[in-house]
């Protein structure tokens, strides 16, 4: 994605994954939020990875 590093597109990925959805809806949704679309609403987060499956160095 244009301006967006790559270790964060495998993190919203893999979030957008574990909440079952991809990047396009997810991405939609902000996007109809941001917009105050009527009935928009956030998408939901997933549970934060625990620190033994974080993939960043600490």
């Amino acid at each position: 994605m244009r301006g967006i590093d790559d270790e964060l597109v495998a993190d919203f990925d893999a979030a957008a994954h574990a909440a079952g959805g991809d990047r396009s809806n997810i991405t939609r949704r902000l996007w109809e939020w941001y917009a105050r679309r009527p009935g928009a609403e956030l998408p939901e987060r997933p549970e934060a990875p625990s620190v033994e499956s974080d993939n960043h160095p600490k």
